[in-house]
């Protein structure tokens, strides 16, 4: 309960670059306006939109719709029932850190904006800021507007959440320092998983965030830059699945932690399922198979073997099975 509760205080605390003076009345009111007993993604980003003339309005308004309709799901966070899924926020309007960000980018996307759901590591005011972070714990986006990249986090700038007594309580209250703000302005507080997501050709380190030194990743400097744009414009070329894969690759570098070795693991799950599944083809099949082996292998890298890691590879002798079952009967 601490750790939540002390992560999102941090949203009426420090210096920020505000990106907005003030919000768009228009806008809001526009979004505001906006009435139906069964959201459909589709008409409520078009109804949206209609108010909007430039890329910097459609990712401002939906923004404010989310900040007006979704409430932080404490409850959900704390004993760890809630369900990270579009439809699920949009129904039961409350959600964690992840739904936000996978909402607005779905939102976005829509909207025919170049969107992203960024995962990462968040500042507290807990021990494990000075500790070092152990695993993510915050999901926020950036979205491409006017030829420029901006960080974007629905899910701090659309309230607080605050202790009253023996409870918990989640209190709407818009944050404009959330909202459209340059990525390199936010590292004091957001720190990506995947560095690429700092947009930097210096990126800094984990050592860094926590203001242990003034270094870079891998040594990045003006001379020997990171290959943002290059990295960038490959990973756009990539599925989902692939995405996932080289993101959480690049996160598990970054910062060695068992629990980001154990994104990886999923990660190369989820794309492994993917592969095998439709009709036969032996050539994904296999793809298939190599990428379930290799979840499996990195379970050896772990320093703590936990339980979930190694149910994950018993999926993935189950999945290798199944994979060569189709090689031999090709159905």
């Amino acid at each position: 309960m601490k750790h939540i509760v002390l992560i999102l205080v941090l949203l009426t605390s420090g210096p920020f670059s505000f990106a907005l003076d003030a919000v768009d009345d228009r806008l809001i009111e526009h979004a505001e306006a906006y009435q139906s007993e069964e959201i459909v993604l589709e008409k409520l980003v078009n109804y949206l939109i209609k108010a909007c003339d430039t890329e910097t309005e459609k990712a401002e308004i939906i923004y404010y719709w989310i900040a007006q309709n979704i409430s932080y799901n404490v409850d959900g966070y704390l004993d760890g029932s809630y369900q990270t899924d579009t439809q699920n926020i949009l129904r039961t309007r409350v959600g964690v850190c992840e739904d936000y960000a996978d909402l607005y980018r779905d939102m976005a996307r829509l909207a025919g904006l170049e969107a992203y759901a960024v995962r990462g590591y968040a500042k507290g005011l807990d021990a494990e800021s000075d500790m070092g972070f152990q695993a993510m714990n915050h999901a926020w986006n950036i979205v491409k507007v006017g030829g420029e990249y901006k960080f974007l986090d629905s899910c701090w700038g659309s309230g607080i959440v605050m202790p009253n007594k023996e409870l918990v309580i989640y209190y709407p209250k818009m944050q404009l320092q959330y909202i459209l703000t340059l990525p390199r302005e936010m590292l004091d507080t957001h720190l990506p998983a995947d560095p690429l997501w700092q947009l930097s050709k210096t990126p800094i380190d984990m050592q860094a965030f926590l203001g242990e030194g003034n270094k870079t990743y891998l040594n990045c400097s003006s001379s020997n830059p990171y290959p943002v744009v290059k990295k960038l414009a490959a990973f756009k070329e990539l599925n989902a699945y692939g995405q996932a894969v080289v993101s959480y690759t690049r996160s598990y570098k970054f910062h060695p932690t068992d629990a980001n070795l154990e994104c990886l693991m999923l990660a190369y799950q989820h794309a492994g399922y993917e592969l095998l599944q439709g009709d036969f083809d032996a050539q994904k099949i296999h793809r298939g198979i190599s990428f379930y082996k290799r979840s499996a292998q990195l379970l050896q890298k772990m320093e703590v073997k936990t339980i979930r890691a190694e149910l994950l590879v018993e999926d993935a002798q189950q999945a290798i099975e199944y994979g060569y079952h189709r090689l031999s009967t090709k159905f």
